[in-house]
């Protein structure tokens, strides 16, 4: 036979269940926005990371060109050295 009867004790189980789940929800988003929070602070952070990795390659660059630029100098200064070592050597020869 079925008991059809509703007691105190029912009535606080449902209410506790009923609650759980709404705690649980709660929760869930509660959660959900703390994490939100922290990945938005991370995308903020690598974009930041990002543009500073731009800059250092730009720095980069620009120490490339200018050792190129002094490879080219260093090597007109040891041609010139040896034109004149060459012009000296022929004086003695000469003279």
């Amino acid at each position: 036979m079925i008991d059809t009867t509703i007691n105190l004790g029912h009535l606080i189980t449902i209410a506790s269940f009923v609650l759980g789940g709404i705690g649980f929800v709660w929760a869930v988003k509660l959660d959900t926005a703390v994490v939100k929070t922290r990945l938005d602070f991370q995308d903020n952070q690598l974009g930041a990371l990002t543009k500073e990795l731009q800059k250092v390659g730009e720095i980069l660059i620009s120490l490339a060109q200018a050792n190129g630029r002094m490879d080219r100098i260093e090597d007109r200064q040891l041609a010139q050295s040896k034109r004149f070592d060459e012009m000296i050597e022929r004086q003695r020869k000469a003279g």
